[in-house]
């Protein structure tokens, strides 16, 4: 999952489903949370949790700065995520196995069998 993260006019992307193992050391350096425990924490709307996001997303852009210089303003974020291709191809993939005789239509009928008057 793709996290899109908006601060004003600067908008980052992250993938939090990837976490390359210089990325979970600097995590637990900076927030002191194994990165699992740091994709919850973002999830949960905590503020060490997304500075890190934050700070990540711009370091795989290749954005040079300081952990301990970003100070967003939180109220003013938005947030919102979209599934990598990756994922977008597994979701298609699956649709793709789907019975295909459920996608047929049927112009049976579907209540009681009716009975011939007799």
């Amino acid at each position: 999952m793709r996290l899109i993260m908006k601060h004003r006019d600067e908008t980052r992307s992250l993938d939090i489903m990837a976490m390359p193992i210089a990325d979970a050391i600097a995590c637990e350096q900076y927030t002191d949370m194994p990165w699992t425990d740091w994709r919850a924490a973002v999830l949960d709307d905590r503020a060490l949790a997304i500075q890190f996001a934050w700070w990540l997303a711009g370091r795989r852009e290749g954005v040079t700065e300081k952990f301990s210089s970003i100070d967003l303003d939180l109220a003013q974020m938005e947030w919102s995520s979209e599934l990598t291709d990756e994922e977008k191809a597994a979701v298609k993939g699956v649709r793709d196995e789907a019975d295909p005789d459920e996608s047929k239509s049927d112009d049976r009928p579907t209540g009681p069998a009716e009975t011939p008057a007799g």
